[in-house]
């Protein structure tokens, strides 16, 4: 069976297998650490949210291109980015492990690439499509409570990897108004201050992929100034907590 995988025709399946294999390693010890690598690569992606998932039923002028429906298909905006890469990753080795498979038993030898290729990435999306859509509907449920980012703006969060000063920012975890957790890069407003792992903290604007943060203490916000917080995004400090 390794001489199997290790043939020249199934390297790039093989390889495909061995890295989401590495990837989920990566994305399980992340989370037992107290934040998610997944969630880290989603907060990286400038104007990728959560809450703009692809709507295939209408768009501003009431026509879908073929990229947007490409990308809803593929649930792009409503699962994490790095978990779709995982599941295409899998459904392409799988796929083509078992053209492969299925070649050298029928036919007696495996299919040239320039063949296996396109069958391996076709089960690579129908792969993406089916378990993505049900990751999405039955573990990550965020089709009907999803939000806009911005609106995390005024809520407190807690620092959950390592610490945070200007111009190094870090993970921290915010609940919404869903109830729903959700990961965020963070870095101190002003200058000089430092927050460390379990510190709360209030976001209190939004730069980039990442949020400006101070103290979460009536006395900071009061030093800090005047700031356009919503009685309703306001929430205490355990609202941070999980």
């Amino acid at each position: 069976m390794i001489d199997f995988l290790a043939a020249p025709p199934n390297q790039p399946f093989t390889i495909a297998l061995l890295v989401m294999a590495g990837i989920a390693v990566l994305e399980v010890v992340t989370m037992l650490l107290g934040f998610a690598l997944s969630h880290v690569v989603d907060s990286a992606i400038p104007g990728l949210d959560h809450d703009s998932s692809f709507d295939l039923d209408l768009n501003h002028d009431g026509h879908i291109s073929f990229g947007e429906n490409l990308l809803g298909w593929l649930h792009v905006g409503q699962v994490p980015v790095l978990i779709l890469f995982i599941l295409m990753l899998l459904g392409f080795g799988l796929g083509g492990v078992v053209t492969q498979w299925v070649s050298l038993n029928s036919i007696g030898r495996p299919l040239p690439l320039i063949g296996a290729v396109p069958i391996a990435l076709i089960v690579g999306f129908a792969i993406v499509h089916l378990i993505g859509g049900l990751a999405k509907r039955t573990v990550l449920k965020d089709e009907t409570s999803a939000i806009s980012t911005e609106s995390l703006v005024g809520h407190s969060a807690t620092i959950t990897l390592g610490s945070t000063r200007q111009g190094h920012p870090t993970q921290a975890k915010v609940r919404d108004k869903h109830g729903l957790t959700h990961y965020v890069m963070v870095e101190p407003i002003q200058d000089g201050v430092e927050y460390q792992t379990g510190q709360s903290v209030m976001l209190v604007e939004k730069t980039g992929h990442k949020f400006l943060v101070i103290e979460d203490s009536v006395e900071a916000l009061l030093s800090f100034g005047a700031i356009p917080l919503s009685t309703e995004n306001r929430h205490p400090s355990n609202n941070a907590q999980s």
